[in-house]
């Protein structure tokens, strides 16, 4: 049995391929400008774009569940948000785009427990990130067991 998740509690940290955009700018092989003995004084500059992964860490929001509590806290159920955060490394590269996180939602939840009609979300109950990967909730209650 895994403990019964509840707000605030973490997911596990989850990668999302290519999610953030990068550039950088390369010498081209276009003259903009001569020198008087013909040479080049400056080329053109060429901006290559790329792609790099993100790493995502949430923790839990409680958005409909507010008279029951797990060690004093409100308890987590399908169908709550997770407050999303990204990291990565660009690598000598500039930031492009990248969303800087978002909100997810818990997707999975025990079968046997329901609190308020919605199902009770535990430690594992999977998680689907604004990034639309796949995690889990790391976190649960320490003495409050769920299937």
């Amino acid at each position: 049995m895994a403990g019964m998740a509840y707000k605030g509690a973490r997911t596990n940290p989850s990668v999302a391929s290519n999610h953030v955009r990068k550039y950088r700018y390369v010498e081209g092989n276009t003259c903009l400008r001569e020198r008087e003995d013909g040479s080049c004084a400056k080329y053109n500059e060429v901006r290559e774009t790329d792609y790099t992964d993100a790493h995502i860490s949430g923790v839990i929001n409680n958005d409909g569940v507010s008279n029951v509590f797990v060690n004093g806290r409100p308890v987590a159920c399908t169908g709550d948000s997770v407050t999303e955060t990204e990291s990565y490394s660009l690598g000598g590269w500039e930031l492009d785009y990248s969303d800087r996180g978002g909100t997810g939602h818990i997707t999975g939840g025990s079968s046997t427990v329901y609190v308020n009609g919605r199902q009770a979300a535990k430690a594992g109950s999977s998680v689907t990130t604004h990034a639309r990967t796949t995690t889990a909730i790391a976190e649960g209650s320490s003495n409050v067991h769920i299937n």
